[in-house]
């Protein structure tokens, strides 16, 4: 049986955050040995990290990083990276817009390949707007480097070992896309799966934000640098 460390950062979700966390627990408890479930509240304004305490007094599996200051997504994912004890790690996103039967899914094929990378099933659900950018950055960082991903900034599973041994000094959410176009243009292996979105009850997205889309701009011109003028690709070993 697989052992899963899942990471959801999170920011400003105390109306979402609960129903994440339960999808969580619901969805992998029969498909995994042992799992934990990373909540890194990124700053949040809100009661994210209190309910987040009072859920982990019932739930052993859950555990809490909290910063006062936002710091990115990718930085919150790092975080998470950093104390993750089990074999695998996957990425569960705090506002609860992925399937439960989506995210048990991912985790059961991920012995498959060395990393597995999820695409919408039902992209139509999103707006027409987040379909064309998602479609453009996808087009993009295929051209760039030579890939044919259908979804970037999906969630994904791979060895925790794996993941560790990249750098990933992205702070915002192009740590996603740096992180699969670092490992698989190393050579290791991939596998696309299909996964179900839903659209989050409460809030919005914030995944463009001038601060996001700065973040980038700059991730992809250090990732030109170092596969295209470095040789910085980090080979397979």
């Amino acid at each position: 049986m697989l052992r899963v460390s899942v990471i959801t950062p999170a920011f400003n979700e105390a109306a979402n955050i609960n129903e994440a966390i339960r999808t969580i627990s619901a969805s992998i408890s029969r498909c995994v040995s042992a799992y934990e479930i990373i909540v890194v509240d990124d700053g949040s304004r809100d009661n994210t990290s209190l309910i987040v305490k009072n859920l982990s007094k019932h739930n052993k599996h859950i555990k809490l990083i909290h910063y006062d200051k936002n710091r990115g997504f990718g930085y919150a994912f790092r975080s998470g990276l950093k104390v993750a004890k089990y074999d695998y790690v996957t990425l569960y996103p705090s506002d609860n817009e992925m399937s439960g039967k989506s995210l048990a899914e991912l985790i059961m094929h991920s012995p498959e390949a060395d990393l597995i990378i999820t695409y919408y099933a039902n992209a139509r659900l999103r707006t027409t707007f987040r379909r064309i950018v998602s479609n453009c950055y996808s087009f993009m960082i295929n051209m760039l480097f030579g890939l044919h991903i259908r979804y970037h900034n999906g969630p994904f599973i791979c060895k925790t070992a794996l993941l560790k041994s990249i750098p990933l000094l992205s702070d915002g959410i192009a740590f996603l896309t740096k992180s699969k176009v670092r490992l698989i243009k190393a050579g290791y292996s991939y596998k696309e799966i299909p996964f179900l979105f839903r659209q989050r009850k409460f809030g919005k997205s914030t995944a463009l934000t001038y601060k996001n889309i700065k973040q980038i701009s700059i991730t992809l011109a250090v990732l030109v640098r170092d596969i295209y003028f470095r040789r910085t690709v980090y080979q397979r070993s």
